[in-house]
């Protein structure tokens, strides 16, 4: 993987994130202006996000139209972690129930509690953002 500069610059998702299309752009664009700004070394930096929600699993899991799926379409993976549980947390906002009793109230939930109760796993990975992440 050949980065273009030194920099990287990681992309972080809060729980609360809009995942839209336009939502995203926007934040990617407005990081771009704030790094040009006022990290000039980071401007055109690589931008690199290492989360759940790339896992290859959820593409087999979710619609085409699902925002999870066009926010992973944004990335190249570099590498992927099949053994990352951080999904669970996330999805369920616990770690400490056994898979069956975990709650099932959004279609993400009820898939992925399928997938685990079928020996599945989640997992993560990190990628990086397409230099024209809306091209796909």
């Amino acid at each position: 993987m050949h980065f273009r500069n030194s920099g990287l610059i990681n992309i972080h998702i809060p729980a609360d994130a809009d995942m839209g299309r336009e939502s995203l752009r926007k934040s990617y664009e407005d990081a771009r202006v704030f790094f040009s700004k006022y990290y000039p070394k980071y401007g055109q930096s690589d931008m690199l996000c290492d989360s759940w929600l790339l896992s290859p699993v959820l593409a087999k899991l979710l619609p085409e139209s699902s925002n999870i799926i066009r926010f992973q379409k944004a990335f190249e993976l570099i590498r992927v972690d099949e053994t990352n549980d951080s999904a669970i947390r996330w999805v369920y906002g616990r770690t400490d129930l056994p898979t069956h009793e975990l709650q099932e109230h959004t279609s993400l939930q009820k898939k992925i509690k399928a997938s685990l109760l079928e020996g599945g796993g989640i997992g993560a990975a990190l990628g990086i953002l397409k230099e024209d992440p809306w091209k796909h």
